[in-house]
């Protein structure tokens, strides 16, 4: 590249690491607002004076969406792709939300409450969003009962996984929390024996999910292997016999499992 060529380019994003981040793609090929799933029985009239201010965005893997203390409030539904949601204190640590695909909603609290943004979101492939400002979301939300109702349900759901997670981290043991997460991320194998994630999490990304140190899930994880409770194979982490981990989660009192969005 000429350094014309980069005299015409505006400077690239920095986070709050004040290393640069990866820029979102070009627009994408517009829709319409009713098209979402999310917005399905919206009021007709309330989408249509609303769509030229919809914003239909692509985002490269990598590129921020949004950051922690942004003062921006607009809402981001999820068309295609993926995105991780996670906290980070000043000293770095980090705490893993979750991960969110296609059909999600998420800045929605800012649009709600009016802070700034509590966490921060990035793309984890390329991934499609429209970008709807938090008047119209609420304008939507508030003047069609069925999207607030979807709203509601959603907002529960989060919650209830939330106060869930707050439980398993009082009362069980980092390997207990460990099995709880992986049946979170799991789907039925496909022989019909167990359970099944794949690609499995790195071992960073199970520590910033339930909390713990990094060392300590690698430890676990190699004891829960020897154990027969897990198995370890190229690109796919099993789970032979989930119900045992179930039962001696429950067995604490604790119901494992649970997801951020209503079934």
């Amino acid at each position: 590249m000429s350094p014309s060529d980069q005299a015409g380019r505006a400077p690239a994003p920095v986070g709050t690491s004040g290393q640069p981040l990866p820029r979102a793609a070009s627009a994408a090929p517009a829709h319409q607002l009713t098209d979402l799933a999310f917005f399905a029985g919206a009021d007709p009239a309330i989408a249509a004076r609303n769509e030229a201010r919809l914003r239909w965005i692509e985002f490269k893997p990598g590129a921020l969406v949004m950051d922690f203390d942004d003062e921006s409030d607009d809402v981001f539904v999820i068309i295609r792709g993926a995105v991780r949601v996670l906290m980070r204190t000043n000293l770095g640590h980090e705490l893993i939300l979750g991960d969110f695909e296609g059909g999600t909603i998420i800045g929605e609290m800012a649009a709600i409450d009016g802070f700034r943004r509590a966490a921060n979101v990035t793309a984890l492939v390329r991934t499609q969003v429209c970008r709807i400002p938090a008047a119209v979301f609420l304008e939507i939300v508030l003047g069609s009962p069925p999207v607030g109702l979807r709203l509601m349900r959603m907002l529960t759901a989060r919650v209830r996984l939330g106060n869930m997670k707050l439980l398993e981290h009082t009362i069980l043991s980092v390997r207990l929390r460990l099995l709880s997460e992986l049946l979170r991320l799991a789907r039925p194998a496909r022989a019909g024996q167990g359970l099944v994630v794949s690609p499995p999490p790195i071992q960073s990304d199970l520590a910033a999910r339930i909390g713990a140190r990094r060392e300590a899930v690698s430890r676990e994880l190699n004891d829960l292997d020897q154990l027969g409770l897990i198995q370890r194979e190229r690109g796919a982490l099993l789970i032979p016999k989930p119900e045992l981990i179930r039962s001696e989660i429950e067995k604490l009192g604790v119901v494992p499992g649970g997801h951020a969005e209503p079934s």
